[in-house]
Formats: structure tokens, sequence, C-alpha cells
């Protein structure tokens, strides 16, 4: 079977985002005719009915894509089968919000850790995103944040009114601390400590390392969901939880950066070009199977 084809780039006529395809399928062993290019040119046309009624009527929208084409170039000369499809390329882009309001400094007690946390996921930022990402981040996206305030506000800084998603689902690992001691240390320094420690096991008053990547595959398959459909995701969340969803998309197969970003402000794009067929199977020859050469050139 050899196939000459012809796509319709950029969104359809209908809205969609999608860039719509028509195969001519050859189904016997025939030369092309010579106008058979012009006619797979033409077939564009059909395109708006059948992106307007891709979950519908599917055999209607292929014969009204034939009709179309053959009142631009109609097809005598022999069998041709009209195979549809659609491409869409996805794109996930993972954000660290902006620098908190709340400043980490001083020294601190272990059983100060805890309000310490607790300040820290009340806090907004301060200050406004570099001019550079927020030129390249703006564009049509489905917003997407955690519930915590330095999340959604970091949205609003870089331009965007509406947050459509807010879901703790997306919010950092939280950082296990001691509840009660003495120990004087920078903040700074107990951070560093207690990432570490967490890293080999340690969990009390926090989120533990496992179900922190239980998480982050949970989230990533969200975000999949929601890219499947809007196509182009923004998750303005957090640097672990960030990292984690990362690695979840590039085991799918997504395309981007090995780590989104560590710095505030800092992003990783992900994207996937997924092709569907679900339109249905080729349509019969709507010539009715005649082998006989085109009339009058046409």
């Amino acid at each position: 079977m050899s196939s000459l084809g012809c796509s319709r780039h950029g969104p359809s006529p209908s809205g969609s985002s999608k860039e719509w395809h028509i195969l001519l399928v050859k189904t016997r062993d025939q030369s092309y005719p010579n106008h058979l290019s012009n006619t797979a040119h033409n077939l564009s046309v059909g395109i708006p009915a059948l992106a307007k009624n891709e979950s519908g009527q599917r055999r209607a929208t292929y014969e009204r894509a034939y009709q179309v084409a053959q009142r631009d170039a109609p097809l005598r000369c022999a069998p041709f089968s009209l195979a549809v499809y659609s491409e869409k390329m996805m794109r996930i882009t993972l954000l660290r919000h902006g620098k908190p309001a709340f400043e980490l400094k001083g020294i601190v007690q272990t059983k100060d850790l805890g309000a310490i946390a607790k300040a820290y996921n009340l806090s907004g930022i301060a200050g406004a995103p570099p001019r550079k990402t927020a030129a390249a981040i703006q564009g049509e996206k489905w917003i997407v944040c955690s519930h915590l305030a330095r999340s959604i506000e970091s949205a609003k800084a870089l331009g965007f009114s509406e947050v459509h998603v807010k879901d703790p689902l997306f919010c950092e690992t939280a950082i296990p601390h001691f509840g009660s001691g003495s120990v004087p240390l920078p903040v700074g320094v107990w951070i560093v400590v207690l990432r570490v420690l967490w890293l080999f096991g340690f969990s009390k008053n926090g989120e533990s390392l496992i179900s922190a990547r239980k998480r982050a595959r949970q989230a990533a398959e969200r975000l999949v969901e929601l890219a499947e459909e809007h196509q182009n995701i923004l998750l303005v969340g957090h640097g672990f939880i960030n990292h984690f969803i990362a690695k979840e998309l590039k085991k799918s197969g997504w395309l981007g950066p090995s780590k989104p970003g560590k710095v505030f402000w800092e992003y990783g794009v992900y994207e996937l070009n997924r092709r569907h067929s679900g339109l249905g199977n080729c349509l019969p020859d709507p010539t009715g199977g005649s082998d006989q050469p085109p009339v009058n050139g046409q």
C-alpha cells in the first residue's frame, strides 16, 4: 500500500489546537494520476467538518470530506480511501515559584523548626519575576498551582489573572523536623541537614520520600490529563516536587530537561507529540471501485 499525504498545520477552523492530516491511501496497484497532488491539496478543505464532529457522526464527516474533495478535484480514476488522523503537541511547563517574602535566616533551635516551616508555608512572594521569564511564559496556558500562597501569587505576578487549578497535590514536599530540642544552628544549615536526613528515610513531622515520589507520580498523571484536554499547561510549583514530576514525565516519554530548575522563577518545558487515529478506519473508495481513467482530464 502506498499513499500520498497532505496536512493542514496549526489550529483548525473549528478552533481545535490539533493538526489534522489527510492521507489518500492507494488500495490497488495503480499509478497515481497527474492531478492527484492537487486533489490531496484540495482535500484539506474537508478538515473543518472532521474537526467539528470528532466524537460524533464519524462516517458522515468522512462523507462530507469526500463531497468537498470531489467538488474541487473529483476522484474518478482509481479506488482510493481517505484516512484521517490528528497530531497534537502537548506541553507542560514546570516553573518554580518566586522568592518567598519570609526569609529563612538567623540562628534557631530544634524546637523552633515546626513554627518556621508553618510561617514559610503561609508566606507570599517578594519581588517580581525576571522580564525574560515573564516574556517566555506568556501565551495561552492552563494555569495550575499548589494551594500555597507563594505558588498562587507567583502565577499572578507572571500576569495570569486566572488560576484554573489549585491543588495540594502539587505542593512542596513537607520537610521533616524535630518537635523538641535546643540545639542552635543557622536555619539554612538546619534545612540542609534535615533534607539529607530525609533522603535517608527520616520523615518525622513531614512527608516521607516514598510518599513524595508516589504523589509526584499522581501529579504527573494529573498534568498529562490536563494536557490531553488543554494542550499547554503551566505548573507554578515548587523545587523538590517539580523535580520528581519531571522524572515521571520523562519516564513516560516526554521530552525535556532532566531538571526543571532549582532557583526561583526557573522553569523547564516538557513536550510530547501524540498521534490520534480515533476517527475511524479508512472509508471505502467513493468511486465505487471504478478503474476508469478520468474523463476530460478531470
